[in-house]
């Protein structure tokens, strides 16, 4: 049964990837959305029940005008996986590789070991346990 569920994420996360890139426009400019890899997570080890934990996610863009977006997640009971969308305007932009970091919040009132599993590489992943007590 978990085989059938890891499965599954795993196809959701794919099909999110597949997808990710596409545009969006916002008064005049259009915006392309594309995956932003993670580079780090500053998870803390345990939180409450019902507590919210702000994560700092670092990631990259791939220019100077690259900004957060959304985080993409797919969730199952004691894990989530979680993908970070950056927006890139259309114009000219520095063509810099940068760095950017957004927190993410979690919370949950059930009980137990939590893995949050960020993407950060093609086929690369970062995850963090978090125990919830």
């Amino acid at each position: 049964m978990m085989l059938v569920k890891w499965k599954y994420y795993n196809l959701l996360l794919l099909l999110l990837l597949c997808y990710s890139c596409s545009t969006y426009e916002d008064d005049g400019i259009t915006f392309s959305i594309e995956t932003a890899y993670v580079l780090s997570v500053d998870a803390p080890t345990s939180i409450e029940a019902g507590a919210v934990a702000s994560i700092p996610v670092t990631f990259k863009v791939t220019s100077g005008c690259g900004s957060f977006f959304q985080f993409i997640e797919s969730q199952g009971e004691f894990t989530r996986s979680i993908v970070v969308e950056a927006q890139y305007p259309s114009g000219i932009c520095t063509t810099a590789i940068e760095n950017r970091t957004k927190s993410y919040l979690f919370s949950t009132t059930r009980k137990g070991l939590h893995t949050l599993t960020f993407q950060s590489g093609p086929t690369e992943t970062i995850s963090v346990s978090i125990n919830v007590i």
